[in-house]
């Protein structure tokens, strides 16, 4: 089905103003957080010690830069891949001890790819529509900042890192308007162009 269809047919319509919104917020990159969450509820059962916060965080710091802009939901479905010896068919026994970063990576790029195609595809659809789905943004201020840090953007004292080069604090363009709200400005324009006689 295409994203026109999607777009015009009404009983698709209005699914898409339903799940525009979470499947955005599926395929958005995992916090800091979540991940930390997630590897230490898995870390037991591949034999991996109970350790204090800061050492958790020193153990995990390679996965945070690997799993940066890998959504949740994928690093979940790695594990259950990784459980079920997906990676490495032949020598299964190298399933019993905890993935590595790039292992996990590997293991959850396939549905990384589905849920930013997916919420790609729901959002043009949407923007067809004249919907505009707004992500819910459930991070805390801490998640926010953590995210920062782990950009580079600010170091881990919350200070503006001087130190990175100036591309990569610029934040991500974001088109502040929709297609279809441009287009309305434009005509406006062109409406009292046309009536002031220029």
């Amino acid at each position: 089905m295409s994203i026109r269809e999607l777009a015009t047919t009404p009983s698709y319509r209005s699914e898409v103003e339903r799940v525009a919104a979470a499947l955005n917020d599926e395929a958005r990159p995992a916090t800091r957080d979540e991940l930390t969450k997630l590897l230490i509820l898995h870390a037991p059962a591949y034999g991996v010690q109970v350790r204090s916060e800061s050492e958790w965080l020193a153990l995990f710091a390679n996965y945070f830069e690997v799993l940066s802009s890998t959504p949740l939901l994928a690093v979940q479905e790695a594990f259950r891949r990784w459980g079920r010896g997906e990676l490495y068919p032949k020598d299964i026994g190298r399933h019993t001890f905890f993935p590595k970063a790039p292992e996990l990576h590997k293991l959850a790029e396939p549905m990384a790819h589905q849920l930013r195609k997916a919420a790609w595809r729901a959002t043009q659809a949407a923007e067809m529509a004249g919907v505009q789905p707004k992500p819910k943004d459930t991070r805390s201020g801490a998640e926010k900042r953590a995210e920062l840090i782990r950009m580079g953007i600010l170091t881990e004292d919350g200070r503006v890192n001087l130190a990175q080069k100036s591309d990569a604090m610029k934040p991500p363009a974001a088109p502040s308007s929709t297609p279809n709200q441009v287009a309305e400005a434009l005509r406006a324009k062109a409406q009292e162009a046309e009536e002031e006689g220029v």
